[in-house]
């Protein structure tokens, strides 16, 4: 791509820039600012972070994988601790039950957090 190329570049496009093509991206747009390069490199990875109430556990979405913060390391929610409580999903109601998706329970579960708040929360955890 050439420079005017990526100066132009939609937010939808940027997501899918080779590494290369980001940082060339970046250095063309952002010449001088480090935290703007940061910025743009965070909302290109669609970086969110959550606290897990229920079980004190920090999670975060990473380009749309959800991750829990589990013995000093980041794992892959494989059993949808995230997605269970943003959605309010209660397998303990019966699968008739207005309340199995939409549980308020499960919803005040999980709350979303500032990446600081994540940073805190995880040296809390490790010490």
């Amino acid at each position: 791509m050439t420079v005017d190329e990526l100066k132009n570049i939609s937010k939808d496009d940027l997501i899918n820039l080779s590494e290369e093509e980001l940082e060339k991206y970046l250095d063309k747009i952002y010449p001088t600012s480090k935290e703007s390069k940061i910025i743009a490199k965070k909302y290109r990875l669609k970086l969110k972070f959550f606290k897990i109430h229920d079980i004190n556990v920090v999670g975060k979405q990473e380009n749309g994988i959800y991750y829990l913060y589990k013995d000093n390391q980041w794992v892959v929610d494989e059993d949808n601790i995230i997605t269970d409580r943003l959605v309010g999903f209660d397998e303990t109601e019966p699968e008739d039950s207005p309340y199995r998706i939409g549980n308020t329970d499960m919803l005040m579960r999980i709350d979303e957090i500032t990446e600081d708040v994540a940073k805190e929360l995880i040296d809390k955890l490790n010490k």
